[in-house]
């Protein structure tokens, strides 16, 4: 049996052009009861029939995204282009707004201004992945190439782009932001308007912040804390 329909009449919305379609539960499962309604879908393959994921509220998946697994999608969130999220993984966009809330806001539009336009949104969009245990919230992006793994957090207005890979326990928040081939991981901190790009690697304890930028083939590890100035070296990277 299905666990949730497509409600193509009376609970459409319009995102990019494209229309997107209110889904309604057929059955109970996890925190999910029958008859609840839903965020928004473009077609059944971007909500798996299986497991216990679920995107909630006025969350929008569409294209070739896929939400899979046991994940969550809630709030305010595009997830878009060709991005997974599955595994465990939780993608909570507050917005300032409750993100379970179902305001039933078929216009698409948070604060007055299109979801698709709204800097506020939470967004996944491009070839990226969020998976495992890790977390995405408040108006985050993960965009192009990214990987989200293990138990990382993603919070704030943080943007992690690139082919760049956010795992183990770490967290990248406020304006941070993470690009290029760079890795974060272990317990490492990103945070602040802290900048991390080309092949660096920041790992273990570590905490980047303020205006700091590691760049080039730098690698942050220990215990150590930056939070000014440009670290820029050369070497292999380090696995984290």
């Amino acid at each position: 049996m299905k666990k949730y329909e497509i409600l193509t009449e009376n609970g459409e919305g319009d995102v990019y052009g494209k229309r997107v379609y209110k889904i309604r539960a057929l059955k109970s499962f996890s925190d999910v009861r029958e008859g609840e309604y839903g965020g928004f879908v473009e077609n059944e393959t971007n909500l798996s029939q299986e497991g216990n994921c679920w995107i909630y509220s006025n969350a929008v998946v569409m294209e070739n995204a896929v939400v899979s697994g046991d994940s969550k999608v809630l709030g305010y969130v595009l997830v878009h282009g060709n991005a997974s999220v599955c595994d465990n993984a939780v993608v909570e966009g507050t917005c300032g707004k409750n993100p379970r809330a179902d305001i039933r806001d078929y216009n698409l539009k948070v604060n007055g201004r299109k979801i698709a336009e709204n800097s506020d949104i939470l967004e996944i969009g491009g070839n990226s992945l969020v998976c495992g245990c890790s977390e995405i919230k408040h108006s985050a992006k993960i965009l192009q190439r990214a990987r989200i793994s293990g138990n990382a957090k993603i919070m704030n207005r943080a943007v992690i782009k690139g082919y760049a890979e956010i795992g183990g326990n770490s967290v990248v928040t406020g304006f941070a932001r993470v690009s290029d081939h760079a890795r974060v991981g272990g317990a490492a901190a990103v945070k602040g308007c802290a900048f991390v790009k080309n092949n660096a690697v920041v790992k273990d304890l570590c905490i980047v912040s303020g205006d700091a930028v590691v760049m080039g083939e730098y690698v942050l590890d220990g215990c150590k804390r930056v939070n000014k100035g440009v670290l820029c070296g050369s070497g292999n990277p380090v696995a984290v």
